[in-house]
C-alpha cells in the first residue's frame, strides 16, 4: 500500500512546542482508523517550528509550500479560530486539495470529509 502524505493544520497560538507536538501525535495516531486504515506519513512540522521565530506571513507561505506536497490535509479541532488554519483551508478549497476536519468531543476524534461528516460523505 502506498503511503499518503499528511499535512496537519492546527492552531498554535499560545501553545508550547510540546503541546503542539503532543496534539500532532494524538492526531496521527487516530488518523489510520478514521481513514480506513490508510498507510500515512506526516509531513514534518519543520515550517511550523520555524514559526516561533518568523513573521506569521512567512510561516503561512511555508505552510502552503508544505501543503502542496500533501495527499491530504487534516484540520485539527479549533482550526476555524486560527488565522493561519483559515488561510490553509481556503487554499484547500480554491486548489481542490483533499482535506478532512477533526472534531474533538474531548473523548475521541470524529472526522468530516470536505466539511461533511464521514458517514454522509
Amino acid at each position: 500500500m502506498e503511503k499518503k502524505k499528511v499535512f496537519v493544520s492546527q492552531p498554535m497560538a499560545n501553545k508550547s512546542r510540546e503541546a503542539i507536538e503532543r496534539e500532532r501525535h494524538l492526531i496521527m495516531d487516530a488518523l489510520p482508523s478514521l481513514l480506513n486504515d490508510a498507510d500515512l506519513i506526516e509531513i514534518p512540522m519543520l515550517s511550523e517550528l520555524v514559526a516561533f521565530s518568523n513573521s506569521p506571513a512567512t510561516c503561512i507561505g511555508m505552510s502552503i509550500q508544505d501543503m502542496a506536497n500533501a495527499d491530504i490535509v487534516v484540520f485539527a479541532p479549533g482550526w476555524r479560530d486560527a488565522r493561519g488554519c483559515v488561510v490553509e483551508h481556503a487554499v484547500c478549497l480554491l486548489y481542490k486539495i483533499p482535506y478532512v476536519e477533526l472534531i474533538n468531543d474531548s473523548s475521541r476524534y470524529e472526522i468530516t470529509v470536505d466539511g461533511r461528516l464521514k458517514d454522509d460523505a
